[in-house]
């Protein structure tokens, strides 16, 4: 039940019901919406066996590879997706059109 939920959510929306109220969402380390096959991946860790999949993550250190420390879960680094803070959507201008006489 909980790998559907994440994968189908993820998967079309880049986010779940939690991550929306904390304003998070996924995205692939290119900074792309994941697709399904990735959000399955990271979704294995977090439905059948989060805290093994978080604690390896935990110790599984970027320091000495020159690289920003990702936090991320093992799963997540297998499917290459990141948790970030949803960004604020840019404010649409609202343009007046003048008919010429």
């Amino acid at each position: 039940g909980l790998f559907i939920y994440f994968v189908l959510l993820e998967g079309n929306y880049g986010t779940t019901l939690g991550k929306e109220i904390m304003k998070l969402q996924i995205i692939t380390e290119s900074g792309e919406r994941p697709d399904f096959t990735d959000t399955a991946k990271s979704a294995v860790g977090k439905a059948f066996f989060l805290p093994i999949d978080f604690i390896v993550g935990l110790f599984m250190s970027d320091e000495g590879s020159g690289q920003v420390k990702l936090n991320q879960r093992l799963m997540q680094r297998v499917a290459k997706t990141l948790v970030i803070v949803k960004q604020p959507q840019e404010t649409r201008r609202q343009v007046n059109f003048v008919k010429k006489q």
